[in-house]
Formats: structure tokens, C-alpha cells, sequence
């Protein structure tokens, strides 16, 4: 059976979040739901958006759904666009961080973000850059990547973008920015793995001290 695209059917990017998901599922089921319209062809889109919105809406399932789409090869949360000069990059990068701030409130799909982030500093589109040697352009795709980016809190997502930005021809000031950006990750995924023994260490320390004072 053909890999269904859910995301075609929802009329959504791979990039978004949970709430631009349901938004969309809103806008379709009133748009094609039976009652409106009962023909067997917007029978059928009702039912493929339905099925969609279970899959995507699930985290479980969308995290294995879109495992199925990178094996086929049909992955689209970076858009394989014919990109022949520094300036297109450059201008992905830019619609890219555009599309991230007109959703701030809302969730997105990281993963999708990183791979879609990871995709426009491909090997290919580093050597146009490189080519270009345009310090303006290089300065350009960090801001809009870092910016873009900031909320990958995942240390190991975020080392293979700064790895990837450190390949441009980066000046002093913008190596040290990126260097910055790991380290906060770092230090915040350093933090999260200690608070849950720091609770359970206070939560023995009042049993103990309870058996103390009853004993």
C-alpha cells in the first residue's frame, strides 16, 4: 500500500507544531465533512484527513511516520529546492527564520526544524557560500540559523548545526557566538539530568528525617 502523504493533507509544512496541526484538521473537517458535501471523492479526502490528523496529532506515531517517509526517500521538511547560488541560500535561510517567528507562540516540530536547518547548510550549499567568500552572506545565514534555532535545546542537534557553521569562513566574534549558544545547551541539559536526582535526594532526606522524629 503507497505511503499516504499526511502532510500534503493537511496542506502543511513538515516544520509544523502541534497546534497549527489542529488548527488545520479544524479548517478541513468543516471544509469537507459529509454533511456538507456527500459525494464518495470528499468521502474519501474527509477520511484521508481524518486519518492524517490521528497520525500527526500522536507524537509516537508522527516521530514513526516520518521515520517511514526519510526511508522512502519522501522526507519534506527541508525542500530539496534548486539552489545554484549564495544568494538562494542565503534567502532559504531567511524564509526559514520568517516562517519560525510567525509561529513563536506556538509549537513547532524540532526535529523537522533541524533536519530542514541541516539541509540548508548542506555540503553543497557550504561551498556556495564558501565560493561567494561574502562576509555580509556568511553573517546573514548564522543570524538567521541561530535565530532560527534557539529553541533546539537537543545538544547533540544543535552541535551538528554549529559544526556545520563553523565551516563558513567565520570571524572571531560570530565562532565565539556559536560557541556560547553549545555551551547554553550544554549547561541546560547538564541541569535537567541533575534536578530529578536532586528531588529524589530531598524527598529521602525528609523520609529520613520523618523516621527520626517518629522513631
Amino acid at each position: 500500500m503507497p505511503l499516504k502523504d499526511h502532510y500534503k493533507t493537511l496542506e502543511l509544512p513538515a516544520l509544523a507544531g502541534t497546534a497549527d496541526i489542529k488548527q488545520a484538521y479544524r479548517k478541513l473537517v468543516r471544509k469537507y465533512h459529509p454533511d456538507r458535501n456527500a459525494d464518495a471523492q470528499t468521502v474519501h479526502l474527509f477520511h484521508d484527513i481524518q486519518e492524517a490528523y490521528e497520525v500527526l496529532s500522536d507524537p509516537a506515531k508522527r516521530k514513526a511516520y516520518d521515520n517511514e517517509l526519510k526511508h522512502a526517500g519522501r522526507y519534506t521538511a527541508y525542500q530539496k529546492d534548486q539552489v545554484h547560488t549564495a544568494e538562494q541560500v542565503v534567502k532559504q535561510a531567511r524564509d526559514l527564520l520568517r516562517y519560525v517567528q510567525t509561529i513563536q507562540n506556538r509549537s513547532l516540530n524540532y526535529d523537522a526544524l533541524t533536519d530542514f536547518i541541516l539541509g540548508i547548510l548542506s555540503k553543497d550549499n557550504i561551498a556556495l557560500l564558501l565560493r561567494a567568500g561574502n562576509a555580509a552572506y556568511t553573517a546573514d545565514i548564522i543570524d538567521s540559523v541561530l535565530l532560527s534555532s534557539k529553541d533546539i535545546l537537543a545538544v547533540r542537534s544543535f552541535s551538528e548545526i554549529a559544526e556545520r557553521l563553523n565551516q563558513l569562513q567565520v570571524v572571531a566574534a560570530d565562532r565565539e557566538r556559536i560557541a556560547v549558544e553549545l555551551s547554553a545547551r550544554q549547561y541546560k541539559e547538564r541541569q535537567n539530568r541533575i534536578v530529578p536526582y536532586a528531588a529524589l535526594g530531598i524527598v529521602l532526606l525528609i523520609i529520613v528525617v520523618m523516621c527520626l522524629i517518629l522513631f
